[in-house]
């Protein structure tokens, strides 16, 4: 029979979490309200940080890059062992203005302080290709490319989808040239 122990939450406020991936010996945990925390194999609090969004959805690892996914359709990255930023996703384009423009060739978010993104329900990240493939709540996914860390850009837009979409995942044999991934 297992037996239970109860993490130490004291130092955090936030109990709702909406996200929790392991790591050899540590617990990552995301809380609704963004607070990104680190649990030892004592079950303790080793390391915490607020990530600064409104409202997050939740959290995948991959290899040293944890992958929070938000509302407002932020998606920011975190190493592992340090939670240090690593980079955060621009923002998709604005709520129903992807595919307006006739004969677009770049999926181009607004810039206006009045803006509303969809928010950013499901992440995930080929490591080996250096992709990132985000699910947002207006059935759009984008396939990121993070080869060049300062100049992130669409590589692939699917801008409907016919039905919800709540989570995904990368697919094993997926192929140098590909990233095939699920949707369900």
């Amino acid at each position: 029979m297992m037996e239970n122990q109860a993490a130490d939450l004291s130092k955090i406020e936030a109990r709702d979490f909406v996200g929790i991936v392991c790591r050899l010996n540590n617990v990552y945990t995301l809380s609704s309200d963004g607070k990104l925390c680190v649990f030892n194999e004592n079950r303790k609090v080793e390391k915490w940080m607020n990530i600064k969004i409104k409202k997050a959805f939740g959290l995948s690892i991959s290899g040293h890059n944890l992958l929070c996914n938000c509302s407002d359709g932020v998606v920011r990255l975190f190493h592992t062992d340090t939670l240090e930023h690593i980079l955060t996703l621009p923002k998709p384009p604005t709520l129903g203005s992807a595919n307006q423009t006739v004969g677009m060739k770049k999926v181009k978010p607004a810039s206006s302080k009045e803006s509303k993104y969809a928010d950013c329900i499901a992440v995930e990240m080929d490591e080996s290709k250096d992709r990132v493939i985000s699910v947002y709540s207006d059935r759009m996914i984008l396939i990121w490319d993070l080869s060049n860390k300062e100049k992130v850009k669409v590589m692939r837009a699917f801008l409907g989808h016919n039905g919800p979409i709540y989570d995904l995942d990368i697919l094993s044999d997926s192929t140098v040239e590909i990233t095939k991934f699920a949707t369900c």
